[in-house]
C-alpha cells in the first residue's frame, strides 16, 4: 500500500509504499510500525507498549501529536509494517 500524508517523515514518506504483515494483528502486539484503523481511517503509526499495558501511538513527524495511555482494545491493528521503498 501507498502511504499517504508526512506524519511519518522521517521514516516513511507520502508516496512511500510499505509492504503490510497482516498475520501481525492476530499475534502478540510489539513496539514497532503498524497499520491501525481507528475512526474509520486508516493510520501508520509508531506504536510501544507500555508498563501497563496501554499503547502510545506516535507519529515520527514532530508537527503531529501523540496519543499516550490509549487501551489496546480501542485499536484496531490491521498489520505491522516490515518493508517500505520508494521512487528516486
Amino acid at each position: 500500500m501507498a502511504v499517504d500524508g508526512d506524519s511519518m517523515d522521517a521514516t516513511l514518506g507520502d508516496g512511500d509504499d510499505i509492504v503490510v504483515d497482516l498475520s501481525a494483528g492476530t499475534r502478540s502486539l510489539r513496539d514497532g510500525v503498524y497499520v491501525l484503523r481507528m475512526d474509520e481511517g486508516l493510520l501508520v503509526k509508531r506504536v510501544a507498549i507500555g508498563p501497563s499495558g496501554k499503547l502510545s501511538i506516535r507519529s515520527d513527524n514532530p508537527q503531529y501529536p501523540d496519543w499516550e495511555d490509549v487501551r489496546a482494545e480501542s485499536v484496531n491493528i490491521i498489520g505491522t509494517c516490515v518493508w517500505t521503498g520508494r521512487r528516486l
